[in-house]
């Protein structure tokens, strides 16, 4: 799930608020002096999908407190996220499934809460577990971006230190350029500085695996996974 531009957030919600859908936001490049961008929580986030205010043209999640437009994902990044989703499929131990691009929440990370969609995530439970709500850190035991492009995979690394925080096992960015899969684990957990310990970089002829439990959810672990499951054969 790479990310760009930043832009302001709507204003608070009130019970007379209409639903019709909120006009495409400008986006802010350069904070402007004297000024500060407003930080909405994720139960105001909340609020303003389930009212209808951002519809299918306003592609933004909630990062740090702040709207963020999503960027464009191509013909790659698809095969990437459709092969990792088999293969991770096939590896997850019984009682977790495996998420595509759909939400998930970390509530008062060190920047503000943040509901992110990593391209791949393995959720505790199953499907059904979140009917009628999104998972949160502590049911995550990895998410995985990909990348396609060198900024991706800047953008992608800048926003590890959320998963971190929140105490998600293992984050991987798979690398499709260098046909590479940067693995880290070891979360820090809500720290002031928070980061994974652990680093190492997978190329094809390796696997994946890891430890993706915790103490909410119990042992769990991943079976291995040859990294060129996630590329398209040469």
């Amino acid at each position: 799930m790479a990310t760009a531009t930043l832009q302001p957030a709507p204003p608070s919600i009130l019970p007379h608020t209409s639903t019709a859908l909120l006009p495409p936001p400008v986006p802010i490049l350069v904070p402007i002096p004297g000024l500060t961008l407003y930080q909405m929580t994720y139960d105001l986030y909340e609020r303003v999908i389930e009212l209808g205010l951002l519809g299918p043209d306003n592609k933004v999640v909630l990062l740090g407190g702040l709207l963020v437009n999503l960027m464009s994902k191509g013909h790659l990044h698809r095969g990437a996220v459709l092969r990792g989703q088999e293969a991770l499929r096939a590896a997850i131990p019984v009682g977790w499934h495996v998420q595509p691009e759909q939400a998930i929440v970390l509530r008062g990370g060190p920047d503000g809460d943040s509901a992110p969609e990593p391209d791949l995530a393995v959720i505790f439970g199953d499907f059904t577990r979140y009917d009628q709500r999104l998972p949160i850190g502590a049911e995550v035991g990895l998410c995985i971006e990909v990348a396609t492009s060198p900024d991706a995979v800047r953008i992608d690394r800048a926003g590890l230190f959320r998963y971190a925080h929140a105490g998600i096992p293992i984050a991987c960015i798979v690398n499709i350029a260098d046909r590479s899969i940067e693995v880290y684990s070891e979360p820090s957990g809500p720290t002031a500085d928070p980061g994974y310990r652990r680093f190492e970089t997978l190329r094809p002829g390796q696997t994946l695996l890891g430890e993706i439990g915790n103490a909410t959810t119990g042992p769990a672990a991943l079976a291995p996974i040859p990294v060129e499951a996630f590329f398209v054969p040469n």
